[in-house]
């Protein structure tokens, strides 16, 4: 006796209509919106938007901490807190080779 896949032949039936298949994709983009409170908000742009306003604070802490130091007061780690979060947000190079 053999066992039987649980998955049918139906599911794997491609969509042919453009115009099907772009509402499809977008009936799953809005399955995927999260319920906050009393809005649905795009995981993505919620994600950044609570990375970007950490950040700012990460970097705002870190200034103040620099101005208000004393002269003798070792002050290398708001330095390194303010790298990190530039290299953070500053896109990496993207180098491209020419094929001349």
């Amino acid at each position: 006796m053999s066992k039987r896949n649980s998955l049918d032949a139906k599911d794997f039936t491609p969509i042919l209509d453009p115009e099907l298949e772009r509402s499809h994709l977008e009936n799953v983009k809005y399955a995927e919106q999260w319920q906050i409170c009393c809005s649905k908000s795009d995981p993505e742009g919620l994600k950044y938007i609570v990375q970007l306003g950490v950040g700012i604070i990460v970097l705002v802490f870190s200034m103040i901490q620099i101005c208000v130091a004393d002269h003798d007061q070792d002050v290398s780690i708001y330095f390194s807190l303010i790298s990190m979060i530039v290299g953070v947000f500053l896109p990496s190079p993207k180098f491209v080779q020419n094929e001349d």
